[in-house]
């Protein structure tokens, strides 16, 4: 009720709220005529300071006894641990022993087991004594205290008062030793055998350090080549002395000579790879936005090759693996006539250098792009550094700010897409007259026809329109600018597998490990941002799937991408298992649940045992299978046995046995011998590192360390599921979807464990002797050995070289060879002659 302080009425809490007269009831006029719930605040006087510091002890004393719960669980643990035998058990034991002797009976054909059970009583009389010194020890030990200080010390308060106490005390403790293990620090071994710790074992990687060492003598060649050129050419005649300094192309060209027949002989060439570049490979790398490129550079333009974006695409074109080209421009002219292109683009740009324009950044983008393809690294960062520069500069000025949302109207359907009946030359000759005038037939007619329909709209709504396109390109370039800078990392030996080049004379650019510092930070500051690039409401199908797969990509490459940075990059060899597992958990989570399943095949299609064909059918039968669908499982199966492939089992190879085939040499013999003596130097510094085990293990000694835990015989079989499925997906991506291009690391990861599995050069007595036949049959070899030579097939049919790849393709063709000549096999499965332009 209310009550009254000095005079003064306290009112009830909903007349108080209010401001309302009380009557102080109970209930108050007030509340009971309203029909609420009358109720009044009594208060408290705030609690003394001693209770409070009661009740902080009885909360500390409960903190405690929690603890000291906790330390007598430990201990009990302990004892049990320590030791082997409970007094009961033996109890129950020796009164059997006693009760079966007396009833025993001695007879010619029992005399075995009355031996063996004398044996049995020996050993537990032996068991009893041992037994009964460690509670002797225990009732020495039992007077001892554990503290624990207020600093977080712990001391031992033991009954120790002399030196023949204390050697008492050690001469129990060693007598006790001999029966009961004493708790040590784990090895290795039981690190990797207990699920703690995994250990980082040395990846093989047989194909991609030979891809990398191909490529870096691709480069060599090509500088050779270029060295060669400038000292072959004969400088200007006298009377040509006094030219002008920027010529006419038509007058430069002319006098060089070098104009490609195809040139002559088919019109609006230009027109034509662009459209074979945005009806194939756009959609492998989204890097533009279709509409407002043919805005910008190809709509209303009398002559393309004037402009020297469509020329610097053209040329870029023409080196980027696209087999689509190859049907209005013969092999043996791409490499000319993309240097008649590029020649063309550096020169109109050439003229306005000095204008930072979406123009002049994508020209030099994709002159860096077509450096990278021919394998021509200087010229490709020198192109690439003025592109950043001019992105740095657009960034700040023409695209500082994002757009708001499109005004797009809800009837215009997306324009069509450019299918390959566009780009053959049997079109050619009937569109050239049409694409004079309107270079762009689908998107043309489709664009008159809906401006019949729908009202114009108004030019500021245009004017939106067209920055959000251009500002949506303007990012989706990043991705132009991650190839480029990608290629020159490749190149550093600065991604993927790290390759340790002991001879550096050897298979090394002049521009190896020399990055422009400077370059790279600029490069870091301006693109720090994600590539992730969002649809339109003006793009097609076709192109809105392209962008969103390589979204989900993205999201597969986020996951992996810490895992792979923390273990092969790493000094340290443990790999926390709980580390494996998170990833392995996350990647499952994101492949399965934030993936769609418009872009994710049937479970059913991954199914154990079942057959190629069968494989291939389930492929067919379902309704989600497109290239984009198989490119992201092939990409989660690979990235699955990425994760697990530094755990696989070490198979140890004799000297002798990786002589056999010349491919299975890591390096040459001199870096196999220096390899060899850095092992032995650190052995003899007592260090315990992976490639010492590795080398001991080379050299016949047995490892008591090495166990082959349940994680390797788990990595063991993931990889060798993941590998195989791998190849199925990428052999049906390019046999039956007709990809141009492959995803090549996938390819080469599944490989180089194909080949580890393969177990070449090594016979039934190296299998037995290194332990394969623990998680290797002769079954699963035979089927590696076959998965391994089909991915030369892969390679050839959803691989195209170019011109400059000469080195690269003759290495995979030595594999080939190789790989036959192991296998015993005759004939070979691909093209006898294996040339890039052959039966396509």
């Amino acid at each position: 009720m209310a009550t009254k302080r000095k005079g003064k009425t306290v009112p009830c809490e909903g007349c108080r709220e209010r401001k309302k007269k009380c009557t102080a009831g109970q209930p108050c006029e007030r509340c009971k005529r309203l029909g609420i719930q009358c109720y009044y605040l009594k208060p408290v006087a705030p609690p003394k300071p001693e209770n409070i510091e009661s009740a902080n002890h009885q909360e500390i004393q409960m903190h405690v006894e929690v603890l000291e719960d906790i330390m007598r669980n430990m201990e009990r643990e302990l004892y049990l641990l320590k030791s082997p035998f409970r007094v009961k058990q033996i109890a129950q034991h020796n009164e059997t022993m006693r009760s079966s002797d007396t009833e025993y009976t001695t007879s010619d054909e029992d005399f075995d087991h009355h031996h063996q059970h004398r044996n049995r009583l020996n050993s537990t009389n032996t068991t009893t004594t041992a037994t009964n010194r460690f509670f002797s020890q225990h009732e020495m030990t039992s007077n001892w205290q554990l503290k624990f200080r207020k600093d977080g010390r712990i001391s031992i308060n033991t009954d120790i008062l002399s030196y023949a106490n204390l050697l008492k005390h050690v001469e129990a403790l060693g007598v006790l030793s001999e029966t009961i293990p004493i708790i040590k620090q784990p090895t290795l071994a039981s690190l990797s055998a207990g699920g703690g710790y995994l250990h980082r074992n040395v990846l093989y990687t047989v194909v991609r350090r030979g891809n990398f060492r191909a490529i870096l003598g691709c480069i060599q060649n090509e500088a050779r080549k270029q060295i060669i050129s400038a000292s072959t050419m004969t400088p200007p005649p006298s009377s040509q002395q006094y030219q002008p300094l920027l010529l006419e192309y038509d007058q430069l060209s002319a006098s060089n000579g070098n104009t490609p027949s195809v040139v002559f002989e088919k019109k609006d060439l230009a027109l034509q790879l662009v459209n074979a570049y945005f009806a194939c490979r756009f959609l492998h790398r989204v890097v533009f936005h279709q509409k407002t490129f043919y805005d910008m550079f190809v709509k209303g333009r009398s002559d393309l090759e004037a402009s020297p974006v469509v020329c610097a695409v053209s040329a870029a074109v023409l080196t980027m693996h696209c087999k689509h080209v190859m049907a209005f421009v013969p092999y043996d002219q791409q490499l000319g006539l993309g240097e008649y292109y590029f020649d063309k683009a550096r020169y109109v740009v050439s003229l306005q250098f000095d204008e930072p324009s979406m123009e002049t950044m994508i020209t030099y983008l994709f002159m860096s792009l077509y450096k990278s393809n021919l394998l021509r690294p200087q010229d490709a960062n020198m192109y690439l550094e003025i592109a950043i520069r001019i992105r740095q500069i657009l960034a700040e000025t023409a695209y500082k700010h994002p757009p708001l949302s499109p005004i797009y109207s809800s009837t215009l359907s997306p324009p069509n897409t450019f299918n390959s009946a566009t780009i053959t030359t049997a079109t050619t000759a009937t569109t050239t007259t049409n694409t004079t005038t309107n270079p762009i037939n689908t998107d043309s007619t489709h664009t008159t026809t809906t401006n019949t329909i729908l009202p114009k709209r108004p030019s500021k709504s245009k004017m939106m329109n067209r920055y959000l396109g251009e500002y949506e390109m303007f990012k989706r370039l990043h991705a132009g600018f991650q190839d480029c800078v990608q290629f020159i990392q490749f190149i550093n030996n600065q991604r993927g597998i790290p390759v340790k080049n002991l001879s550096p004379s050897r298979n090394k650019p002049s521009m190896l490990n020399q990055e422009n510092t400077s370059f790279k930070q600029r490069f870091q500051e301006i693109c720090a941002e994600a590539y992730d690039p969002k649809p339109l409401p003006d793009e097609s199908r076709l192109t809105v799937r392209a962008i969103l797969k390589e979204h989900y990509v993205g999201c597969i490459a986020r996951v992996v991408g810490p895992y792979f940075r923390r273990v092969r990059w790493n000094e340290s060899d443990l790999i926390p298992l709980s580390f494996l597992m998170k990833t392995e958990e996350d990647l499952s989570q994101v492949y399965f649940h934030q993936i769609p399943l418009d872009f994710r095949l049937a479970p059913s299609i991954f199914e154990d045992g079942i057959s190629d064909t069968e494989f291939r059918k389930r492929l067919l039968e379902d309704g989600r299978t497109d290239v984009n669908s198989v490119t992201i499982a092939a990409r989660y199966y690979q990235s699955l046995l990425a994760l697990h492939e530094p755990f696989q089992p070490t198979i140890r190879r004799s000297r002798k046995s990786a002589h056999n085939i010349t491919l299975l040499v890591p390096e040459n013999l001199e870096d196999f011998d220096f390899k060899k003596q850095k092992k032995r130097k650190m052995c003899s510094l007592a260090t315990s590192s992976s490639s010492s085990s590795e080398e001991e293990g080379e050299e016949g000694e047995n490892d008591d360390t090495h166990v082959l835990s349940v994680h390797a015989l788990r990595a063991q079989e993931i990889c060798y599921k993941c590998s195989i499925t791998v190849v199925r997906l990428l052999e049906f991506q390019c046999t039956i979807l007709g990809a141009c291009t492959i995803p090549t690391p996938s390819l080469f990861c599944a490989w180089d464990t194909l080949m580890r599995n393969s177990c070449l050069g090594m016979d039934e007595q190296d299998l037995k002797a290194s332990g394969v036949n623990d998680y290797l049959s002769a079954k699963d070899i035979e089927l590696a050995r076959e998965y391994a030579v089909r991915c030369i097939e892969v390679l050839r049919r959803g691989y195209l070289f170019n011109g400059a790849e000469r080195e690269v393709f003759e290495y995979y063709e030595k594999i080939e060879s190789q790989l036959l000549t192991a296998l015993c096999k005759s004939a070979s499965p691909t093209a006898k002659y294996w040339e890039p332009v052959s039966n396509w």
